[in-house]
């Protein structure tokens, strides 16, 4: 009887340790995402996206069908032989739910041009995998393919020439991701996504959002005191919403 109880103190001791190791595993993995490099890039995305007005911000719904494929237009070559082949490209169909900022004639459904293979190279450039799963919300950092002859502005619309009825596709509903990819921010994901993004933020970024928008477009509030500096800060809700205001906005000195 004595051995009994001895081994099932035995267990539930060991149960309890692997319970806090397990705790603690989790809590610094979350603080580990949190200090890690591709948190510290999104931040820095993010405030280049707001001191470049040309990019609009939006927040989108991947709908249930998101993914386009169509094909490049039969050619025939000299020899009189046709031949067809799929499109290299990458889009996907995005509702509109929200235009935070920008372009207010994008349509409530666009194309969102993705590159689908990326070569990074140093830290500067790791941000976190991109996954478009139906039901999905992201704020999405919108560029306009057509507003720079950038290299990667050209080979977009090079792309973009190529595809078959390419008369629904204008400057209204065809964007690319800011910074060939990074700017995608995924606020809600469902449960059953089996590839789910790195990093999940709460819808109250949204709110976050509008108010810097509204500081970078009107900052004298933030120019009186240093007491008006700490309410705007105190009223960020999610941790990137304030890792982002502290970047954009400098305190106010006494």
């Amino acid at each position: 009887m004595i051995e009994n109880n001895a081994s099932k103190q035995v267990i539930i001791t060991i149960a309890l340790i692997m319970l806090f190791a397990f705790s603690n595993g989790i809590t610094q993995t979350v603080n580990d995402d949190i200090d890690s490099i591709a948190y510290k890039n999104v931040v820095n995305m993010i405030v280049d996206a707001f001191n470049d007005n040309g990019i609009s911000i939006a927040l989108c719904k991947i709908p249930d069908h998101p993914w386009f494929n169509e094909m490049v237009p039969p050619r025939r070559d000299s020899a009189g032989t046709i031949s067809v082949s799929p499109c290299d490209i990458n889009i996907t169909k995005t509702l509109v739910l929200n235009i935070l900022r920008g372009r207010h004639n994008i349509d409530s459904l666009f194309y969102l041009y993705r590159v689908r293979t990326l070569l990074r190279e140093g830290s500067e450039n790791q941000f976190p995998f991109l996954s478009f799963y139906p039901g999905s919300e992201f704020i999405l950092f919108l560029d306009s393919p057509f507003r720079n002859n950038s290299r990667q502005n050209t080979y977009i619309t090079e792309k973009y020439e190529k595809l078959i009825g390419r008369e629904f596709l204008n400057t209204d509903n065809f964007f690319s991701l800011y910074k060939l990819n990074a700017g995608a921010l995924c606020i809600y994901c469902p449960e059953d996504a089996k590839l789910p993004p790195k990093f999940i933020y709460s819808k109250d970024l949204v709110d976050d959002f509008k108010t810097l928008i509204k500081l970078k477009k009107y900052p004298s509030p933030l120019r009186g005191s240093t007491d008006s500096y700490d309410i705007y800060s105190a009223s960020m809700k999610d941790d990137l919403g304030k890792r982002v205001f502290s970047r954009m906005f400098a305190k106010p000195k006494q």
